[in-house]
């Protein structure tokens, strides 16, 4: 922004040539008070866009957010599955016949041999 100045201030007349300078100046201050209102209004529309743009990035990520903690499990959650898992790997260990055959079936359908 360039330094405002008046037309007439040095050689401004006080005889019949004082109100047609007083208005050359009125039109120069209405003129910068113009741009200036123009500079503000532009400013304030850029940042409005860009609080907009940046509350709907907050918005996605507070719902991000809100989904995770839906989705999150609980420490009791995964006791119960490493107690389930556990159970099962016993069950593996112990030998029942009727596991190990479905395990082994299971296997042999996943590579296609029977």
């Amino acid at each position: 922004m360039s330094e405002f100045k008046l037309p007439h201030v040095e050689d401004l007349n006080t005889d019949r040539l004082l109100p047609g300078q007083l208005t050359e100046d009125m039109k120069a201050i209405q003129q910068e008070f113009t741009d200036l209102r123009g500079e503000i209004d532009s400013e304030e529309q850029d940042r409005k866009s860009e609080d907009n743009k940046l509350n709907g990035r907050i918005d996605a990520t507070n719902t991000r957010i809100d989904n995770l903690d839906k989705q999150k499990a609980t420490h009791d959650d995964l006791q119960a599955v490493r107690s389930e898992l556990q159970h099962r790997i016993n069950h593996l260990y112990a030998g029942d016949p009727r596991t190990i055959k479905t395990v082994v079936k299971e296997i042999l359908e996943e590579k296609g041999v029977i």
